[in-house]
């Protein structure tokens, strides 16, 4: 459909060890490059156990997802595992009003760091008594909440020292911005990201 990642210096994510995420300053609604909203590097992480390991691959997945394709934090944390087509790299998407559509993973990164939690997803599916298909799990193998996944952008944008209250939904205003940015027709954009129309 269209290509966004061409201009994808606002997020850098290197193997399972590096990403980063900026805010641009004196923005309260676009997610960009200039102060740092979260970190995780391969000088902070050290690999801890193994489901210290799918927590850290299920944040750099969570926060590529949401910059990477504009879902709304209900559509994420209701990702299942069947969701997920790895011959396109699409994602069917449930929103509102039960409306089915498919977005696109931005690079070849993603679709590394999504296999690479997938496999380490086991652990996290493991500590539950019940078996559950949701994508993203607690460290209990729960389903993630909405509140869950605010609190985890929360959390990195006080450890990276940003003052800004940084939202899920500022993500889906710069994935809007950003296509809005290279030209795409507004009412693609609106269809892409579920609007009614």
């Amino acid at each position: 459909m269209w290509n966004n990642s061409a201009n994808r210096n606002q997020i850098h994510y290197n193997g399972a060890n590096n990403i980063s995420l900026t805010l641009e300053e004196n923005a309260s609604m676009t997610v960009t490059s200039k102060s740092t909203v979260y970190v995780l590097d391969s000088d902070d992480w050290n690999g801890g156990d193994g489901t210290e390991t799918a927590i850290h691959l299920r944040d750099c997945l969570i926060l590529e997802i949401l910059f990477g394709t504009g879902l709304r934090v209900m559509e994420l944390v209701n990702l299942r595992l069947g969701d997920m087509d790895d011959s396109t790299w699409t994602l069917r998407v449930i929103g509102k009003g039960n409306k089915e559509r498919h977005c696109y993973l931005p690079d070849e990164n993603l679709s590394d760091l999504y296999l690479s939690y997938l496999e380490h997803r086991k652990k996290l599916a493991r500590r539950s008594c019940t078996v559950d298909d949701h994508l993203f799990l607690t460290r209990f193998g729960r389903p993630m909440s909405t509140q869950a996944v605010r609190l985890l952008i929360d959390k990195y944008s006080r450890m990276a020292g940003v003052k800004t209250h940084v939202t899920p939904h500022m993500f889906r205003h710069t994935f809007a911005t950003m296509l809005m940015d290279e030209g795409v027709d507004l009412r693609h954009i609106q269809e892409y990201l579920g609007h009614s129309s």
